[in-house]
């Protein structure tokens, strides 16, 4: 995934502020940033929180509503890899909180990325899980598991394919309080 091209201003683009830093079992480390996000285009985008491991065949998709008014929404993906990912509306414009990032190899930039779509068994994402999972266009938002919207699971022996289109990577600097690049 790192040959895939940055973000830049005319296509889907983040800022990131880093709020705080936790050391897990070795040799994992966490990371909670705020993010600004927008899309800037004229259809959905994808934005997934772990490119390094975007994502592989899955076993399980969950769809999770946060306690916000109005509530967002965001996708989690369990499989070969686990990957929490947003779908972003088109002209999206939002804030999302307390987003948790992890990093086993200690690196410096830690890898998001963005998508046009997502496809699961070779169907979009959301007829899949037969739910649109859309972010709304603008607000704040505070990623937690409060209510569970939606989910279907695969027996984990029938793993199902996964099929992702990227348009570019942002890479989130975990050295300093403020970070974007």
């Amino acid at each position: 995934m790192s040959s895939q091209p940055a973000c830049n201003g005319s296509g889907p683009n983040l800022g990131a502020t880093l709020r705080g830093t936790t050391r897990g079992k070795p040799p994992n480390l966490y990371y909670w940033v705020d993010l600004s996000v927008k899309n800037p285009l004229s259809s959905a985008v994808w934005l997934f929180f772990d490119a390094q491991d975007v994502p592989g065949p899955l076993t399980e998709a969950q769809l999770w509503s946060t306690r916000d008014k109005p509530p967002g929404v965001f996708w989690f993906l369990s499989g070969t890899h686990s990957t929490t990912a947003l779908r972003l509306p088109p002209g999206a414009d939002i804030l999302v909180r307390d987003v948790e990032l992890t990093s086993s190899r200690h690196e410096e930039f830690l890898p998001l990325a963005f998508a046009s779509e997502l496809r699961i068994e070779d169907a979009p994402a959301s007829e899949w899980l037969e739910h649109e999972g859309v972010m709304p266009a603008s607000g704040a938002f505070t990623l937690d598991e409060a209510n569970l919207v939606a989910k279907r699971t695969v027996d984990e022996f029938q793993k199902v394919g996964v099929g992702v289109d990227l348009i570019c990577m942002h890479q989130v600097d975990v050295r300093g309080p403020t970070i974007s690049r």
